[in-house]
């Protein structure tokens, strides 16, 4: 392939279409999303000291904040997206979108499967910011 250049009305309309990039490098975005990360490894840490306690907290009142920390996630990393699913059952593997998974991180908790699925926005993610983290789920605690 030769390397053209296409001038700068190209470079500007790509920021504009992409505006998390320009945020993600110039304005602070890589540290909300290690602070979005962060944040959801806190909510997916699960303390409990009884069987009691353990059974408090239910999928649906997790709901709003899944959902808005899938969002906020989502929203600042421009190089990954992040799947969220609590399920009741394993997710089969064979059967989820493998298209750009980087990684898939699933473990049953006390009621629960809790999977990740990090997927790349595009083709050299992983060259351009390679995952720097890693997780290690257990049945009560999730930690990076």
């Amino acid at each position: 392939m030769t390397p053209t250049w296409r001038g700068l009305n190209f470079v500007d309309g790509l920021a504009a279409t992409y505006p998390q990039v320009i945020d993600y490098y110039l304005h602070g975005g890589r540290e909300r999303v290690e602070s979005a990360v962060s944040d959801l490894t806190k909510l997916l840490r699960l303390h409990t000291t009884s069987a009691h306690d353990a059974e408090v907290l239910e999928a649906a009142d997790a709901t709003a904040t899944l959902t808005a920390l899938a969002e906020r996630v989502n929203a600042e990393d421009p190089h990954y997206s992040y799947d969220l699913m609590i399920t009741h059952d394993p997710v089969d593997m064979e059967n989820l979108d493998q298209h750009r998974l980087a990684v898939v991180v699933q473990q049953q908790t006390a009621r629960f499967w809790v999977t990740i699925a990090v997927r790349a926005r595009f083709e050299d993610a992983e060259a351009v910011r390679p995952r720097r983290y890693e997780w290690t789920l257990s049945p009560f605690s999730l930690g990076s």
